[in-house]
């Protein structure tokens, strides 16, 4: 596909992701996926600032509930997606407890600064987990890992 799109415009290529390597075990996802602003290059010393793109994804149709999975799996039209450590269950059972959860975590950097720690442990398999902020057993199985 990248060979394609520079067979129109040869500048364009696709942004990829090393998920293993020892730089995202050293600093987390990249962070043109995390960071909460964007700025565009207009002129040198001139930038436009926008809301980063790469953050969520808005859904365009209802995802609905597919065979076997329960309703609080169901996302509706229009959804925007959640990283760690935030709950995406917005139906159901789990609902009220997301909203709790989530309201817990409200600081976008302190939010990335948790999902790069889990991230970069998650590769390391001789880690073991804890959760922050909740003392519910129950709490999602996703956490961060911490050296004993």
């Amino acid at each position: 596909m990248e060979e394609a799109l520079q067979s129109i415009n040869p500048k364009v290529t696709l942004p990829y992701w090393d998920e293993v390597s020892e730089e995202t075990e050293q600093e987390g996802i990249p962070k043109t996926l995390t960071q909460a602003k964007f700025t565009f290059t207009i002129k040198p010393n001139k930038g436009l600032e926008i809301d980063n793109p790469l953050i969520a994804y808005v859904l365009p149709e209802d995802l609905g509930i597919a065979p076997g999975n329960k309703d609080y799996h169901r996302k509706p039209k229009g959804y925007k997606t959640v990283r760690y450590p935030l709950c995406g269950h917005v139906f159901g059972r789990y609902e009220h407890y997301c909203k709790w959860h989530n309201a817990q975590y409200s600081d976008h950097k302190e939010n990335t600064k948790l999902l790069n720690e889990n991230m970069k442990h998650w590769i390391v398999p001789h880690k073991n987990i804890y959760y922050p902020k909740t003392k519910r057993k129950d709490a999602h199985p996703q956490g961060i890992r911490k050296e004993r």
